[in-house]
């Protein structure tokens, strides 16, 4: 399992950053798209029939390095006079390098720490609990973070050569995104509750009915990828050193908030720990994006957050008693549900979004 994230550092790591450089995320979205579609189709026949565990893990791992051999293929054709071997005395050099990694080692430490601290001060029951929730917001959040590829990249040309235009394309993504965000989290509200049902019904190791832990992994997700648009235009820009005391102290407040409440409140202290230090970090990232970037106003951005949180807020009150008198049996009935939450959640945000998308930049 090791294998895969190493292959992706050392090999596909340095592809993908030419790719998305040269607004080409295209490339490798459908290179994505082939080797899960493969990996699936491969894993599904090795399970059925009848291959070990290790065995099934070395079929992905190989699917998985097969990318390398199509992104290097891929580059060393369409980049054919791209030199890739370092050279000190060439007059380029790559800036803020530490920099950047630091912000890499905070985000690793903030987001690997949980279920370590858990396993230590609680249970390995706890863990499950908690890997299962992680699991179903880890995967929202990356349909979130899809949004933003390629917009580093092109945010970035933009700041060089138009800043206005930059600035009227920013907040029209953040407005577009922000109330996508609110429609993701609501429908995930209404839903979660029935998919946990379903998804643990043969799982009797622990109680994965935790109503505390959903509302605090809603609202940590909620937080944490308000950020997403803010954090797109900052790395776009560069601005790597000027940010790296704000990550370095996101993750201070996370790790001792964590080791403090966990004592208290359990795997809840952890959430709760992770809602204050995104608290702090996504509201000044905000504020930098604003300020220090793009010379726009931080009012606005902020009451946008603000009406985005309270929709939410309602359109779950309004309907968390009808969705609970739904009875849902399988996934297919679960399906059924999602479709019709979906239709009827996008209702208000798509309002919204009709109300503020064209407004003036200030």
């Amino acid at each position: 399992m090791g294998a895969v994230n190493i292959l992706d550092f050392f090999f596909f790591g340095s592809y993908r950053a030419l790719l998305t450089a040269d607004q080409k995320t295209y490339i490798i979205s459908g290179i994505q798209a082939v080797s899960i579609l493969a990996n699936i189709a491969v894993c599904y026949w090795l399970i059925r029939a009848g291959y070990s565990i290790l065995s099934v893990q070395t079929a992905s791992t190989l699917i998985q390095a097969a990318k390398f051999l199509l992104y290097r293929r891929y580059v060393r054709h369409h980049y054919s006079g791209l030199n890739q071997h370092y050279d000190k005395h060439h007059p380029y050099h790559l800036q803020q390098t530490w920099d950047a990694l630091t912000h890499q080692l905070t985000g690793l430490l903030i987001f690997s720490s949980p279920l370590v601290l858990i396993s230590l001060f609680l249970s390995l029951k706890d863990a499950s609990i908690y890997a299962v929730y992680a699991l179903i917001f880890g995967a929202i959040k990356m349909a979130l973070q899809s949004l933003s590829q390629g917009m580093q990249a092109i945010f970035g040309h933009s700041l060089s050569t138009n800043p206005a235009q930059t600035r009227h394309n920013f907040c029209r993504y953040n407005r577009l995104f922000m109330c996508f965000l609110g429609w993701v989290y609501t429908c995930t509200g209404l839903l979660l509750a029935p998919f946990i049902q379903l998804y643990t019904h043969n799982m009797t190791d622990a109680n994965y009915h935790q109503p505390l832990l959903a509302i605090l992994f809603l609202f940590v997700g909620i937080i944490e990828n308000s950020r997403i648009p803010a954090m797109t235009i900052i790395m776009a820009a560069g601005r790597y050193k000027a940010t790296k005391p704000q990550a370095l102290l996101e993750a201070g407040i996370n790790i001792t908030c964590s080791l403090c409440f966990i004592q208290i409140w359990g795997s809840a202290g952890i959430l709760l720990a992770a809602l204050i230090s995104f608290l702090y970090r996504s509201t000044e990232m905000l504020h930098y994006s604003c300020r220090h970037i793009l010379s726009l106003s931080f009012s606005r951005p902020l009451i946008l957050w603000l009406v985005i949180f309270i929709t939410i807020a309602v359109a779950i009150s309004i309907g968390w008693q009808p969705i609970s008198n739904i009875s849902v049996h399988n996934y297919l009935d679960w399906i059924k549900l999602s479709l019709m939450t979906g239709l009827i959640a996008a209702l208000p945000f798509s309002f919204l979004l009709l109300l503020i998308y064209r407004r003036p930049v200030q």
